[in-house]
């Protein structure tokens, strides 16, 4: 299956019909010329793993909630809850007036089979 950038003349040609252009450099027409193509000072290219390693180096110079004290408040600070808190306080058992209004009990246990 072919993907989008495996464009044949004739759907280019197409899609340029169906926007109203004959050429492509129309669509940059009120772009100033000096600014269409500018000589940009780049550092050579990384491949994708000297460039995960190069962001991960600049994401270590932040500092974070784990780094420093958190003094932003409401309820961003670091702490842990484990996921069955979660799962066990949306139990319609052991919701009650404090609980209710916040939480929904859509994950009840179910009931194990009945002893006859």
């Amino acid at each position: 299956m072919p993907d989008f950038t495996q464009l044949t003349p004739d759907d280019r040609a197409e899609m340029l019909r169906t926007i109203g252009i004959d050429r492509v450099e129309a669509l940059f027409g009120d772009v100033p010329e000096d600014a269409r193509f500018p000589v940009l000072d780049l550092p050579p290219a990384l491949s994708e793993l000297e460039a995960s390693r190069h962001l991960g180096e600049l994401a270590g110079q932040n500092v974070s909630v784990r780094d420093w004290p958190c003094f932003i408040g409401g309820g961003a600070y670091n702490h842990y809850a484990p996921s069955a808190v979660g799962h066990i306080s949306r139990w319609c058992a052991i919701c009650s007036v404090w609980t209710w209004p916040t939480t929904r009990c859509t994950t009840a246990p179910r009931p194990s089979a009945r002893l006859s």
